[in-house]
């Protein structure tokens, strides 16, 4: 508690795991912290964007998946299209 009376939470989580289709989409996934807040990066893998060819495109799904301070499994879904 603050000396002004109020609580103070900063938001956490654990287990963190970051999957994709196609499998070689992420090369590596690493958290921080930003002020308060975790923050998450995601590194494309260069390989992956080497191997399409110019003009082309590719459905891409990450999920991720954490569980927060208080125990609550979380899971997101995202879909992209990438374009080189």
């Amino acid at each position: 508690m603050t000396p002004s009376g109020f609580v103070f939470a900063a938001p956490k989580f654990n287990q963190l795991r970051v999957t994709s289709e196609p499998d070689n989409f992420v090369q590596s996934v690493s958290q921080s912290k930003k002020g308060q807040f975790p923050v998450v990066e995601i590194a494309v893998n260069p390989a992956f964007l080497e191997a399409m060819q110019i003009g082309t495109d590719q459905d891409v799904r990450l999920t991720i998946q954490f569980t927060t301070q208080f125990g609550e499994k979380v899971i997101k879904k995202y879909r992209a299209n990438v374009i080189r």
